[in-house]
């Protein structure tokens, strides 16, 4: 085929005039010109390209040849040696950071899931964060009732002591200066402060909860200066825990020092100035109040027990659906480092024929050098 190829109807069976190349088995073979008379020639034609051209209707085909230029050679070059440098610099990054999606370019779908995956790790970081810090609070609490109720087991023991009937004066108040020091360090764990902060405040932190009043060198009273505020942090999604524990409930049965019907500085307080006085135990509620204080140390201790298993229990399922969370951002993110090098090696082997074979025809000579 020439400049043209091409059968239409004209005066009947005859082909238009032009160049015409003759096909045998559909294989070029030779030009020659077609005049207008020759049917034979343009149905032989037809016929080789699937389509009679005798009588109406057949078709005009046309095989357009094309000039090359320099340019369109060195574009084509210089576009193929740009797209194996992306490529090559692509998967170098890819290698160098271990993620294959970096960019909303690099996949709009999969980035998407990225970022949200990303945003539901740094909320359970969060929320980890949180309970590690509440749980740790609450063992300070948890310490500080321990060694309560140890206190007034003791209390107890020298209240049974004092009234047994076995022990003078001398003997009863050497008790009562014994029950003066566990006074003095039952203050002591109400004033307990972490970090700077007081945990038996409420939400006062930053003040000491209980002030004292003494006479003749003695503590003759203690007054709550916090409020009875609980305040609750979420340590898992939907899941709030108690974070402290008030020193003081005036109204109600949540404080652990002081509530609406009882004062355990003041029950050991009126035990001590009874010793004190040489005073026997004997026919007093003196007992009672110590096993009764005994039993609501327990059910706090308890109930801080309880807390702080929740936030165990909490702690364990955020830690296994941060292991699947990402998981499934590795997944996403991370690159096959096996593939990804096999890839570098195919792409750098590609980019480096690109350049021997655009060097191979930029060098090749032109009609300048034989002018």
């Amino acid at each position: 085929m020439g400049s043209g190829l091409g059968a239409k109807e004209e005066g009947g069976d005859a082909c238009a005039a032009g160049k015409w190349a003759r096909m045998q088995n559909n294989v070029v073979r030779e030009p020659f010109q077609a005049g207008s008379g020759d049917s034979t020639a343009c149905a032989m034609l037809n016929v080789q390209l699937g389509t009679a051209a005798k009588g109406r209707g057949t078709v005009d085909i046309r095989i357009m040849a094309m000039r090359i230029t320099d340019e369109m050679t060195y574009r084509m070059l210089r576009s193929n040696i740009s797209t194996n440098q992306t490529t090559l610099h692509k998967l170098q990054e890819q290698i160098a950071s271990g993620r294959k999606i970096s960019l909303p370019s690099d996949g709009p779908g999969a980035y998407e899931v990225i970022q949200r995956l990303r945003k539901d790790l740094g909320g359970m970081d969060q929320y980890a964060l949180n309970a590690q810090r509440v749980d740790s609070d609450l063992l300070v609490v948890d310490n500080a009732m321990q060694k309560m109720l140890s206190l007034f087991q003791r209390a107890s023991e020298l209240a049974v002591a004092a009234g047994d009937g076995t022990h003078g004066p001398a003997a009863l108040q050497a008790m009562g200066k014994e029950v003066d020091e566990i006074l003095g360090s039952l203050i002591d764990l109400a004033n307990t402060s972490v970090g700077g902060r007081f945990i038996f405040g409420g939400t006062e932190t930053l003040t000491t909860p209980f002030e004292t009043t003494t006479e003749n060198g003695l503590v003759s009273s203690v007054a709550y200066a916090g409020n009875d505020d609980i305040r609750f942090v979420e340590v898992s999604r939907g899941v709030m825990i108690e974070a402290n524990v008030p020193g003081a409930d005036p109204s109600g049965a949540n404080g652990l020092f002081q509530t609406a019907d009882r004062d355990l500085f003041d029950t050991l307080i009126r035990m001590r100035d009874q010793l004190l006085a040489g005073e026997s135990t004997h026919g007093t509620t003196t007992l009672d109040e110590m096993n009764g204080t005994i039993d609501h140390i327990a059910n706090q201790l308890s109930a801080n027990g309880a807390r702080r298993q929740r936030i165990q229990l909490s702690s364990e399922m955020l830690n296994q659906h941060q292991i699947n969370v990402q998981k499934a951002l590795e997944r996403e993110e991370s690159v096959d480092m096996a593939e990804a090098i096999t890839r570098l090696s195919q792409s750098q082997l590609a980019y480096e024929s690109a350049l021997q074979v655009t060097a191979r025809i930029m060098n090749q000579p032109t009609l300048l050098n034989w002018m």
